[in-house]
C-alpha cells in the first residue's frame, strides 16, 4: 500500500523533484516511479547509481557535550575501532587523536595526560599485555604529536577517498596531516611527518602482543 502524499518523509518526498538541489538531480527524481518511503527513496538510488552512489551519515557520536562527558569518564576506555574492517565505507582512523583533542578541550595539559594514560598503559593493563609504557627497558614506541595541530584537527573536515591499487577500490581515510610529528618503533622512527622512512616494512620492528595470561606451558618451554 502507497502512503498518502502527505505522510511522505521529507527525503521520500524529494522524488517527486519539489525540494531537488540542483537540475541534474531533478531530472533524476523525476526519472523516478511513485515512492513510498526513505527505504523506497534509497532503493531507487541505488538501482541508479549502483557503485556510483556515495553518501554520508552520522551514526553515532552526534551530541559533542555527550561524547566529551563519556569519554572524560574514568570508566571509559577509548582506543579501540573497527575501521581496519570498513576500508570502504568507515574512517574512524584518528580515534585516538579525537580522543586526545576532546581531553585537551575538556581540561587542558591535565586531560591530555588523563588520555595519554587511557591510550597507552591503562589499555595495556585491561588487556594483560606489556607494553604501554616508556620507562626504563620498555620497548620505545613514541609517537609525537603537534598540540597546536591537535586543537586545529577536524576529522569530519578532512574525510576523503584514495584509490588503493592493493585494493583495487577506493579507501576512505581520514587526513591529519601536520598532527602526528613523529613515529618511533623501538627507537627507530617509521614516519618523520611527511612520509614514512627507509626502515619502514623493510626492517622487522613491531611483534606480536599477547596477554600475559596467553602463555601456555608449552610456549613458556620453547621460549626458553
Amino acid at each position: 500500500m502507497r502512503h498518502a502524499p502527505s505522510r511522505l518523509t521529507p527525503l521520500a518526498r524529494r522524488a517527486g523533484a519539489g525540494d531537488a538541489a540542483a537540475p541534474d538531480e531533478q531530472s533524476a527524481f523525476a526519472a523516478f516511479p511513485p515512492v513510498a518511503d526513505d527505504a523506497d527513496f534509497f532503493f531507487h538510488l541505488l538501482k541508479i547509481w549502483d557503485r556510483r552512489f556515495i553518501w554520508k551519515t552520522i551514526s553515532a557520536n552526534y551530541d559533542a557535550a555527550m561524547v566529551s562527558r563519556l569519554t572524560m569518564d574514568e570508566a571509559f576506555l577509548p582506543g579501540f575501532a573497527d575501521s581496519g574492517a570498513h576500508l570502504t565505507n568507515l574512517a574512524f582512523y584518528d580515534v585516538n587523536l579525537r580522543a586526545l583533542k576532546i581531553a585537551m578541550e575538556a581540561k587542558g595539559e591535565a586531560g591530555v595526560a588523563f588520555m595519554v594514560k587511557r591510550l597507552t598503559r591503562d589499555a595495556a593493563e585491561v588487556f594483560g599485555l606489556d607494553t604501554g609504557s616508556i620507562e626504563v627497558g620498555a620497548q620505545a614506541d613514541i609517537v609525537l604529536i603537534d598540540p597546536k595541530a591537535l586543537a586545529a584537527h577536524d576529522g569530519e573536515a578532512n574525510t576523503v577517498r584514495i584509490w588503493r591499487d592493493t585494493l583495487q577500490n577506493d579507501q576512505l581515510v581520514c587526513r591529519s596531516d601536520g598532527v602526528v610529528k613523529g613515529v618511533f618503533i623501538r627507537g627507530q622512527e617509521v614516519f618523520d611527518g611527511e612520509g614514512f622512512t627507509p626502515v619502514f616494512e623493510k626492517k622487522k620492528l613491531g611483534r606480536v602482543l599477547k596477554a600475559r595470561e596467553a602463555e601456555t606451558p608449552s610456549m613458556a618451554r620453547a621460549a626458553a
